[in-house]
């Protein structure tokens, strides 16, 4: 077992799983099953191995249907898709593989172990890529740990490798249950949990903190909500104002075209006569 984090660096991380996964592998005969990436099917049929692929999701299938029909006629007659749950499968009722491949994230349980062995050939593998550690969002992932659970169901665990944040973990069809865990010592076992509990306090923390987040987004949008209410108020009083000037102008013109219209007036002779005939009746009422 060999870490790749290192001397792998400079290659992508689906490239160094599939030379991995490819080195990994036994006769020619491959089924690939999980939440699968598209290119890992059509990377083995471009090494002459005859792949069947299940993918239940709609538009990862169609995804990996529009990759495999840019291919060869040739690539094509070594890979079949199929789009359907694997542990539903009808297809290959009574087929047995040389490799199973289950990569991604998926939920996998000592059951469908079951189901896989009874499909591998005579000193078959499987090989598993998965999440290491608690993956985000709920999706199931593995610990070391699982692999001494994973052994039975004539499963013999081979060998593992890390791919940073991923394990690659690869079991061998035995002829009987194997009872040897001396894989996976008690020490580390220790060690795994303590990381386990560990990892579980910052889940916890960090979903804290999420909430935290959530609830002072709540209150910075409902701040942001009434300081918006409260300038819209201010616009339409600043709106009213604004009309109420208009109509004080209009006043005032008014007025002035009035003044205007009187001053006219009684600058006339007929106006002149009017004011003096107004100003004798005052004299005459006192």
């Amino acid at each position: 077992m060999r870490d790749t984090k290192e001397n792998e660096a400079m290659k992508p991380f689906e490239s160094v799983c599939f030379d991995w996964a490819y080195e990994q592998i036994r006769g020619d005969q491959l089924l690939v099953v999980g939440n699968m990436q598209a290119d890992l099917p059509i990377f083995l049929g471009r090494k002459s191995k005859k792949v069947t692929g299940f993918e239940a999701g709609y538009e990862s299938y169609n995804r990996m249907m529009r990759l495999l029909e840019k291919e060869t006629p040739l690539l094509k007659t070594y890979v079949a898709l199929f789009q359907q749950d694997w542990q539903d499968d009808q297809t290959c009722d009574g087929t047995t593989f040389h490799s199973i491949i289950l990569s991604g994230t998926f939920d996998v349980q000592i059951d469908d172990l079951a189901l896989l062995s009874s499909r591998l050939s005579a000193r078959g593998r499987l090989i598993m890529i998965v999440p290491y550690g608690r993956a985000a969002g709920g999706r199931s992932a593995f610990y070391l740990s699982d692999i001494t659970e994973f052994q039975g169901h004539s499963l013999r665990f081979v060998t593992m490798q890390f791919f940073h944040t991923s394990l690659g973990i690869v079991f061998e069809r035995a002829p009987t249950s194997p009872s040897d865990t001396s894989g996976y010592p008690p020490v580390v076992a220790g060690l795994e949990q303590v990381i386990q509990h560990k990892e579980s306090d910052y889940l916890a923390e960090i979903s804290a903190w999420q909430l935290k987040l959530s609830e002072q987004k709540e209150a910075t949008i409902q701040l942001v909500e009434n300081h918006i209410e409260q300038s819209k108020n201010e616009m339409d009083m600043l709106c009213d104002y604004h009309e109420k000037i208009l109509e004080n102008e209009n006043l005032v013109r008014e007025l002035t075209v009035m003044k205007r219209k009187y001053q006219a007036l009684s600058s006339s002779k007929l106006g002149k006569v009017t004011l003096y005939f107004w100003d004798l009746r005052k004299k005459y009422r006192r």
